[in-house]
């Protein structure tokens, strides 16, 4: 992959991504209605991943020879890893006070299949935003389109199942109303699909590691 282009693409997946991929798990878990207690074991896993993440900083790419003398081309890589850990931290601490200062979610806009095609939406589409960050942050360089694009497109998919049944079953139903909330599906469906693509964008420029030659 060209230097320049490897750089981009691993600014994005590190400033952009990896701290969405945090919003997306609690989205998921507020929509399982889980307990309250089980958000400290969010914020644990959180900080995990800011420790591994701290550890990633000592990854090293080889900045190759330009014929300039300068290898200002990984400037991008080191801006996003450190304003995406900051980002990573923020967003998992705002989510939750924000789920713990409101009241619950009520699930019966949802039916239980609705419910969990939305979750592993989410899910799918957090997975989709952490996988470029770690597969960077393990020396592999830039996740593979092969790797990533399933992934996307199966969180796209089940996000899609889940409104259309719902959406069915609400029409059908005497009396009802078609909104589900004050914006939803519209935000989780503009999200996926702007998530989606900024994730899956960059890898047409190529993958692995950075081209020397």
């Amino acid at each position: 992959m060209e230097p320049r282009a490897f750089d981009g693409a691993a600014w994005a997946a590190l400033m952009l991504l990896m701290p969405t991929s945090v919003l997306f798990v609690a989205a998921a878990l507020r929509r399982l209605g889980l307990p309250r207690w089980t958000w400290s074991l969010y914020l644990l896993g959180v900080a995990g991943g800011l420790v591994l993440l701290h550890f990633a900083g000592h990854t090293g790419y080889e900045a190759p020879e330009t014929g300039s003398g300068s290898n200002w081309w990984d400037f991008g890589q080191f801006v996003g890893l450190g304003l995406g850990r900051i980002g990573v931290g923020v967003n998992a601490v705002a989510a939750t006070v924000w789920v713990l200062r409101r009241p619950r979610l009520h699930d019966d806009r949802l039916d239980r299949r609705e419910t969990r095609l939305v979750v592993l939406a989410y899910l799918a589409m957090a997975v989709a935003s952490a996988l470029p960050a770690m597969w960077w942050a393990v020396g592999l360089g830039i996740v593979p389109l092969l790797i990533e694009l399933p992934i996307v497109v199966a969180g796209w998919f089940c996000l899609a199942v889940a409104v259309v049944l719902c959406r069915r079953r609400i029409r059908g139903a005497p009396g009802s109303d078609l909104s589900l909330g004050p914006v939803w599906p519209v935000d989780a469906i503009a999200v996926a699909w702007l998530v989606g693509t900024l994730a899956v964008g960059p890898l047409f420029a190529g993958s692995g590691l950075p081209s020397t030659s």
